[in-house]
């Protein structure tokens, strides 16, 4: 379709977009979306003036250039899908989205620069941002100071804290649900003596706390190391964990660092049991190891990134993959990390529609406080779990745990 090059794959890791672009229409479902009246001259927080028919801007501030880019492509088609799904449906109160895409070329520090540079140009009704937590935490001062709503898939502590940055909604659940689940099945299993492998960053950093939190309280030893984000081979972390007597190990990484973890086991010879947190099975992993190097290494997987019959899924995740297919994405992760960006989407989407109106900062965030899930769909979990006190995402489970070497087929773990 002419004008329409974002479908293309290429779109997704071209150069960064500097125009407003308006989303194309699909035809108008019967999906009835209740239209609340909004002043046409209603002040927002800088004393100007918002036009009830202006489009709704959307600025996407990924990396779709550099280290994180694997995870920056699928995030800007999961906010495209979302977009288009809110204008095939009447828009919010009537007026369309339109996404602008700019190029964090994974550099928090870039990050920073673009967004003051937009915002002195035309401030955004919203940010999807933090591609990389390091990303979300350098924005997080600048964006909270301007009164921007924020939305991203981040567990970084700054990603879910309600009271330094009240206009930030993480999609992501916080670190301590998955610690928790892990610590009870090492326990369940017999466990004792367990190690942790985290990357020595931010994201890395928010992990530790609650997971030696969540096995200390059921008595259990947790030995923990970290590995250079950029690092090819972890044999000297994970060689630590071997001769200290680690019974089995939980390890997080994001892109592909879980599949060279995984090698790099093998390596040592480390037989131990390996578990990937959820966020191992955001990534595209299986083809870095062979079967064999993958043996007796599961990934915990979020039901969305799990094949299922069609009367098994929810109504978001249907629309999300039809969504998806009519864009003519190819998938290049699973489908949680497209569904993180279209659901936190979709609920801001909601938030407007409650509120009325998008210049009122504080009206968004209390309506994002009351979890809306109407009339947009998530593709997750029916629910998100915010509170005043936190803005992570709830369990966004179930969960599944499936061999490393699971092949993904069309965003899918191939599990039928």
């Amino acid at each position: 379709m002419p004008g329409d090059a974002y479908r293309k794959r290429e779109d997704l890791v071209g150069k960064p977009k500097n125009t407003w672009r308006r989303r194309p229409f699909a035809a108008v479902a019967s999906l009835l979306i209740t239209v609340l009246t909004v002043a046409a001259c209603g002040a927002d927080g800088e004393g100007g003036a918002q036009s009830e028919t202006e489009p709704i801007r959307i600025l996407a501030l990924l990396a779709t250039s550099g280290i994180s880019a694997p995870s920056g492509e699928p995030l800007l088609a999961g906010v495209k899908a979302a977009a288009d799904v809110v204008n095939a449906n009447g828009g919010v109160n009537g007026r369309k989205v339109e996404v602008k895409t700019l190029n964090t070329q994974s550099d928090p520090t870039r990050a920073v620069s673009l967004f003051q540079g937009e915002v002195a140009a035309s401030k955004p009704d919203l940010v999807f941002a933090g591609t990389s937590s390091s990303e979300l935490v350098a924005l997080a001062a600048a964006t909270t100071a301007a009164k921007v709503p924020v939305i991203c898939p981040n567990q970084a502590a700054a990603a879910g804290d309600a009271a330094t940055n009240p206009y930030i909604f993480s999609g992501a659940g916080a670190s301590v649900v998955q610690s928790q689940y892990f610590a009870k099945l090492f326990k369940d299993k017999g466990y004792t003596n367990a190690g942790l492998l985290v990357p020595n960053s931010a994201v890395g950093e928010a992990q530790e706390a609650p997971y030696a939190k969540a096995f200390q309280d059921l008595g259990l030893t947790l030995r923990i190391e970290k590995y250079g984000a950029a690092d090819l081979d972890m044999s000297a972390p994970l060689t630590r964990l071997r001769d200290a007597g680690t019974q089995a190990v939980v390890f997080f990484s994001v892109g592909p660092a879980g599949g060279y973890i995984i090698k790099s086991r093998a390596k040592i010879g480390f037989d131990a049991p390996f578990y990937g947190d959820s966020a191992v099975a955001t990534g595209n992993i299986s083809g870095l190891f062979t079967a064999e190097e993958a043996e007796g290494v599961v990934l915990n997987a979020y039901q969305v990134s799990v094949a299922q019959t069609d009367a098994e899924m929810l109504p978001g995740k249907k629309k999300l993959i039809a969504t998806l297919a009519e864009e003519n994405v190819t998938y290049t992760t699973p489908l949680l990390t497209y569904a993180l960006s279209y659901d936190t989407v979709l609920a801001s989407m909601n938030a407007f529609i409650a509120v009325g109106k998008t210049d009122d900062p504080d009206g968004w965030r209390a309506a994002m406080e009351n979890n809306p899930t109407t009339p947009f769909d998530p593709a997750m979990s029916s629910k998100f779990d915010w509170t005043k006190d936190s803005h992570f995402r709830g369990d966004p489970g179930p969960y599944v745990l499936i061999p490393a070497s699971t092949q993904l087929v069309n965003g899918q773990y191939d599990v039928l």
